[in-house]
């Protein structure tokens, strides 16, 4: 990428275009261009981080529905998996001394992960988020329950509400829950936490584990 008067692009000019590439919907350009702009020793901040993982994001959902599989055309990972292996880069050693994920980033990522019927990883996220000094949203647990309940997995909604309970919020208090699942969830809640049920999964095979947040530098460098 050149500026119009032949000089070496900036950290100004790369923004611009990773900009643009989003609100054209040219997720994979916009990757391309954070990997060339580092590449090229410029430092991306990190709202520049954000705008990449918000076009992977959005990505999510025009690919194959945007079901928990939508991949890029070129069928390699899913659009989803690349987001997150960006915040992997925001978070290691390589990242810009100033740059480390904010509100937003977190926003994104949680939103983009439920939404993908990924629960478990959005819950890991939502740890991270804490781990992080920030108090999530509501709605950000609102939206990783309703994943664990379109998956399946009523067990561990119930465990990631007993975290939203420390976070001062009131699951049974939250209309944006259907009232069915609250009846289901307050059943569970007197009998579910003495018993063991094999089988509470999420819909993808995905490690309940923070692990996830290591590695992942093939989808990066791929």
């Amino acid at each position: 990428i050149r500026a119009e008067d032949g000089m070496d692009a900036n950290e100004i000019v790369y923004g611009a275009a990773i900009s643009c590439c989003r609100k054209a919907g040219e997720a994979e350009r916009a990757l391309l261009l954070l990997r060339r702009m580092i590449g090229e020793g410029l430092s991306p901040n990190t709202a520049t981080f954000n705008t990449v993982v918000a076009a992977l994001a959005e990505a999510c959902g025009t690919e194959g529905g945007g079901g928990a599989g939508a991949a890029d055309s070129g069928g390699s990972a899913p659009y989803w998996e690349k987001a997150l292996a960006v915040y992997r880069v925001m978070t290691s050693k390589h990242a810009p001394a100033d740059v480390s994920p904010n509100r937003q980033t977190y926003n994104i990522l949680i939103r983009c992960l439920s939404s993908n019927l990924q629960p478990s990883l959005a819950e890991s996220m939502l740890a991270a988020m804490r781990q992080s000094g920030l108090v999530p949203d509501v709605d950000l647990y609102t939206l990783t329950v309703r994943s664990y309940e379109r998956c399946g997995s009523p067990i561990k909604a119930l465990s990631l509400m007993d975290s939203m309970r420390e976070d001062g919020y009131d699951f049974y208090g939250n209309r944006l829950f259907d009232e069915a699942f609250k009846s289901g969830v307050r059943v569970l809640s007197r009998v579910g936490k003495s018993l063991h049920v094999a089988g509470d999964d999420d819909c993808e095979e995905e490690e309940d584990d923070p692990g996830f947040l290591d590695g992942g530098e093939e989808i990066w460098t791929g």
